[in-house]
């Protein structure tokens, strides 16, 4: 899938940064909906068990890695393909009690390759405005910040 890199498998500062599987669907799910910080909607759930599994299983369109420590998943990232072969970085996240140990910054570091190695030159990151700490990595991996928006959303039931 990633060139030839599909079990995925990167050491750093002993934390193992993989691809994600539908084993991981349950724990990753209960993270995106209990953050505050990811849902960015202010009640109810911001991610569906099949928006998840779509995410996990559709390969070509999206990239979605686990870091883990001992066994355990401490952050992850997702990225979704815009139009063909750009990147949106939608999410990444680190457990409250593992920051400031380069897991985020190693994820980042990751998806930098897998995506050069799809011949990708262009990402595009999104990031709450009150967020400084992922601002700040941002702009640490060279990303440039964008004007000032606004998005809207609309939940259908």
């Amino acid at each position: 899938l990633y060139g030839n890199h599909t079990k995925l498998t990167c050491m750093i500062f002993e934390m193992k940064i993989r691809i994600a599987n539908m084993n991981d669907a349950s724990e990753i799910y209960n993270l995106l909906n209990n953050t505050h910080e990811l849902r960015g909607f202010s009640e109810g759930e911001a991610y569906s068990k099949s928006w998840l599994a779509e995410v996990i299983k559709e390969k070509k369109r999206n990239i979605f890695l686990i870091a883990e420590k001992d066994g355990i998943i401490v952050g992850f990232l997702i990225a979704h393909r815009i139009p063909d072969k750009d990147f949106l970085l939608n999410d990444v996240y680190v457990k409250p009690e593992f920051r400031g140990q380069g897991i985020a910054d190693g994820l980042m570091l990751q998806f930098d390759k897998i995506i050069k190695l799809l011949g990708s030159n262009f990402s595009l990151g999104l990031v709450l405005p009150g967020n400084k700490k992922m601002q700040g990595l941002f702009e640490k991996r060279h990303y440039k910040r964008g004007h000032t928006f606004y998005y809207y959303y609309k939940e259908r039931k």
